[in-house]
């Protein structure tokens, strides 16, 4: 057998795969014309070749397609709606998600409007369901809606906690909480260190949701741990993966010199270091006519200078050694001042002797 097709009831043409005795008029041969052809040879040994007359143009009644929703009704779970018709459907298919809470009265859910759903804490307690709209092959308008799911299920999600940022000293760590049930309340936390990875010691006043690294922690691993009730009831105690060890490289420390550059006035060398400075400072303070070419102040081996009439006219800086708590040694030298002027001091004169 061979089934043939066509559009104007002259020109034929083979449809292929056709060639049983049954023909299944799909919506592809909607308003064509079939006919079949026969090859054969009879029992007293005659080939054969018949062709049938034409059917009437195939009609085309509609067929309502269907609509089911695929997936399972809990949360985070993905539905999915499954259009089926056999009229066929090329275009583009609308859908509108719709969630009740008493199965009766439907609401839109807003911008739910492709062929997926995710089901969301918010959906929680309600039954779901879909409407989709299309024109099919045959080009009848269809519009479809869905049984209703079950009630919508939830089973507890447990929340995450991770530590960003840089473990090295003075960088700040940030703990991110993350829970797909929601968490609108308040969450505690907790930020410990440990020497070894395996005992852990509160951090002292470390309850926000960032921690600086201080040089007391560099050597450490620090971790942090967070409670919360998240959106559906459920109490969450989660702790973070610990860090590396906090690294510690040196921040050169600065200083400069405080007070006017004034005769008779007190200059003062201020020392400022994150690393902390513990130990003594060893201070030199120096001279110069040129700005250039320095000379150690004899004796000026304090924090302070007493600023004499020897060093007016000249510029003064002072340097400053020591070893800071990290152990790094520390080599400063304060920018230079101006030149140091000389206000008048009026002298005074007595009477010496008696009056007699």
């Amino acid at each position: 057998y061979q089934w043939q097709s066509s559009t104007d009831g002259t020109s034929w043409t083979n449809i292929i795969g056709s060639t049983s005795s049954t023909l299944l008029l799909t919506t592809s041969l909607v308003g064509k014309r079939v006919r079949a052809t026969a090859s054969y040879t009879d029992d007293l040994g005659t080939s054969e070749n018949l062709t049938s007359t034409a059917t009437n143009l195939i009609a085309g009644t509609n067929i309502v397609g269907s609509i089911v929703v695929a997936g399972s009704p809990i949360r985070n779970q993905v539905l999915t709606a499954v259009v089926t018709d056999i009229d066929g459907v090329s275009g583009a298919i609308s859908y509108q998600w719709q969630s009740s809470t008493d199965g009766t009265s439907w609401t839109n859910i807003i911008g739910s409007t492709s062929s997926t759903l995710l089901l969301t804490t918010s959906l929680v307690g309600k039954r779901v369901r879909v409407i989709a709209s299309y024109t099919d092959d045959l080009g009848t308008s269809e519009n479809l809606t869905s049984t209703a799911t079950s009630v919508i299920t939830s089973t507890n999600t447990v929340g995450s906690i991770i530590v960003a940022g840089s473990a090295v000293r003075n960088q700040v760590l940030t703990a991110v909480v993350t829970d797909i049930d929601g968490v609108l309340g308040a969450i505690s936390y907790q930020w410990q260190s440990s020497t070894n990875g395996t005992d852990w010691t509160n951090i002292s006043g470390s309850t926000s949701s960032t921690l600086l690294l201080t040089t007391s922690l560099v050597g450490k691993r620090v971790r942090v741990t967070a409670s919360y009730t998240d959106d559906l009831g459920t109490s969450e105690s989660l702790t973070s993966t610990a860090t590396n060890l906090i690294a510690g490289t040196n921040i050169v420390g600065s200083i400069v010199v405080a007070g006017s550059a004034v005769r008779n006035q007190v200059l003062t060398a201020v020392v400022t270091d994150v690393d902390d400075v513990s130990g003594a400072i060893s201070y030199q303070w120096q001279s110069s006519t040129d700005g250039t070419n320095w000379t150690n102040i004899s004796g000026s081996t304090s924090s302070t200078l007493l600023l004499t009439t020897s060093l007016v006219g000249k510029r003064v800086r002072v340097t400053a050694s020591y070893t800071d708590d990290l152990g790094t040694s520390e080599a400063l030298t304060s920018s230079a001042t101006n030149l140091i002027t000389s206000t008048n001091t009026v002298g005074s004169i007595i009477v010496a002797g008696s009056a007699v």
